[in-house]
């Protein structure tokens, strides 16, 4: 009994190190993770355009809170397909009666994220680089599109019952601004950074609420355009009582990066942000 009991230990503790060595080596993406279409209405049918992107494979590139990344072939777009994390809660929750309010919870989460990425496409359009944005059904993909994972395994999906979300590929903000400054342009990497600081503006002025305006990591540049590139957590809010504090909280980490990196532009940011108040 006692060999039998610790032959069972065993492999139980083979099965879990292999699973956590197979997430760790695949980041968590398997295709059981992919969030099926949720929210009732139209999807509008691709342009030529989106046919030609999506006739590429993609290649997982990272994971965020909402979605996994894949980046096409050409390297110009990227493919975000959202994480199924709130439906899979939401199925098993709506077994048990007494999981009733964690159900709503995270039925409320997911179409929170959901109304973000439409209000996204809706008001940030060219902001965010949005190519077409997918989350209800549709009957127009009539071939699979292949994503390679971390590992180089090739999967292939039905876009048509998929939700995801193209956008143009961008470069993250601090290794452009340095790439510019090692190169000598530095009239160009000031360009960079207002267009940075008016898009946070933007965002302000059209009442979009970001719960996670980090600069590092949720913004990025095609050339010395910024554009936003996480639109996970966006929702619409009126108050701008404590608009010039939030926007210097925003920048305090962007201006602390310059001071240590590139002290030459940090005064350019404080002009820029000095004109922005003045509007």
């Amino acid at each position: 009994m006692y060999k039998k009991l610790l032959t069972l230990s065993l492999y139980l503790a083979a099965f879990i190190l292999i699973a956590r060595f197979c997430h760790k080596q695949t980041d968590g993406f398997r295709m059981s993770k992919i969030t099926r279409n949720t929210i009732e209405g139209s999807c509008p049918p691709p342009s030529q355009e989106i046919e030609e992107i999506l006739s590429q494979k993609f290649t997982y590139l990272a994971r965020g809170l909402q979605s996994f990344v894949f980046v096409s072939e050409d390297e110009k777009y990227v493919l975000k397909i959202f994480n199924n994390k709130y439906q899979e809660k939401i199925f098993y929750t709506s077994f048990f009666p007494f999981l009733k309010e964690k159900q709503k919870l995270y039925e409320s989460k997911l179409q929170k994220t959901f109304n973000s990425y439409n209000l996204a496409f809706d008001r940030l359009k060219e902001e965010a680089a949005i190519i077409y944005l997918k989350t209800s059904e549709s009957v127009y993909f009539k071939t699979p599109l292949y994503l390679l994972d971390k590992l180089g395994i090739e999967h292939p999906i039905n876009l048509n019952h998929t939700a995801f979300l193209i956008q143009k590929k961008a470069s993250m903000v601090y290794p452009t601004l340095d790439t510019l400054m090692e190169k000598g342009k530095e009239e160009e990497a000031r360009k960079a950074l207002r267009s940075l600081l008016f898009l946070v503006d933007k965002k302000f002025r059209m009442n979009i609420k970001d719960k996670d305006p980090l600069i590092r990591t949720n913004i990025g540049f095609i050339g010395t355009l910024a554009i936003q590139i996480d639109v996970g957590p966006f929702s619409l809010s009126e108050n701008r009582e404590n608009y010039r504090e939030e926007f210097k909280r925003i920048t305090t980490s962007l201006k602390g990066w310059l001071q240590h990196h590139h002290p030459s532009l940090t005064s350019y940011v404080e002009e820029i942000e000095l004109e922005i108040f003045s509007q």
